[in-house]
């Protein structure tokens, strides 16, 4: 097998590069050549206090590999293994950009998971990659650093259902393990005790993986005034057109035979919802 870059960067290609049983590999001779921005991680400083083993690639490799090990990483279905493993390998791809070396000595890449996110839209729009593909993929890096710090805020529960419009919850805590568990540092231990359980993610923190199938313009702007619990308030009813099943969730986001909205399925409106609320056409070259 040739290991020299492809013409060109296909999402089949991507699709074929995730580890499979029953050797989980990565493929690194294939996966690194991709793209240029890979190769620029390798000579990308960090904050040894942060991450003693080095370079951006060095820490993109470690939690990549990590993240493989990861039973129920290899539990997922494959289309939810593919987001992860490429949001893996992507995560840090805005650091080149954002890194910069403070007064103090201090090495920082403030801002580099929102520069990493339009980065790798861009790489995987070009790759051909699926709308709701590629948003959860890109998702997950914009929020890959969100479950470090998430308990500590006093709007936990807030954020939690925010970032859930961006991305799968769960999805991003299983990042996070890994992102955690991919480097050295002296407070690893409590960096990963931080980070919710992927398990305790969807129903617990009221982030579940339902659709909010309408009114969705007056749920962001009243959650954003910081009044989600007028939502709630007095019934939504759900429009037929705008309320496919979500399997995930055993009410698929209604009272049974009630038409309206069940509190307990909360408020992740998925990327699936966001595309067909824009009518499934981007809007511009990037989507």
């Amino acid at each position: 097998m040739s290991t020299s870059k492809p013409a060109r960067t296909s999402y089949g290609i991507l699709f074929e590069l995730v580890p499979t049983a029953p050797v989980w590999k990565v493929d690194w001779q294939w996966i690194w050549p991709l793209w240029q921005h890979l190769g620029a991680l390798d000579s990308c400083p960090q904050d040894p206090h942060y991450h003693g083993e080095g370079d951006v690639g060095t820490h993109t490799r470690m939690v990549v590999e990590a993240l493989v090990s990861l039973r129920r990483w290899r539990d997922l279905s494959t289309w939810q293994r593919s987001c992860v493993f490429w949001a893996a390998v992507l995560h840090d791809i805005g650091k080149p950009m954002t890194t910069s070396f403070e007064e103090n000595g201090r090495i920082t890449s403030r801002g580099h998971s929102r520069v990493g996110a339009r980065i790798a839209r861009q790489l995987l729009w070009e790759a051909g990659a699926p709308f709701d593909w590629r948003e959860q993929v890109c998702g997950l890096i914009a929020c890959h650093q969100i479950p470090f710090w998430l308990i500590e805020r006093k709007d936990c529960q807030r954020q939690a259902i925010k970032t859930s419009w961006k991305c799968q919850a769960d999805l991003v805590c299983l990042h996070a393990e890994a992102d955690a568990m991919g480097r050295i540092c002296a407070d690893q231990q409590s960096i990963l005790d931080n980070v919710p359980s992927p398990n305790s993610c969807s129903r617990k923190t009221a982030v579940s993986a339902c659709r909010l199938p309408s009114q969705m313009t007056r749920a962001v702007l009243l959650f954003l005034k910081n009044r989600i619990g007028i939502l709630f308030s007095k019934p939504m009813k759900a429009s037929n057109a705008m309320s496919p099943s979500c399997p995930d969730c055993p009410v698929q986001g209604k009272t049974p035979g009630s038409g309206q909205i069940d509190p307990t399925c909360l408020l992740s409106a998925s990327i699936r919802f966001v595309k067909a609320w824009a009518g499934g056409r981007p809007a511009t070259r990037e989507g």
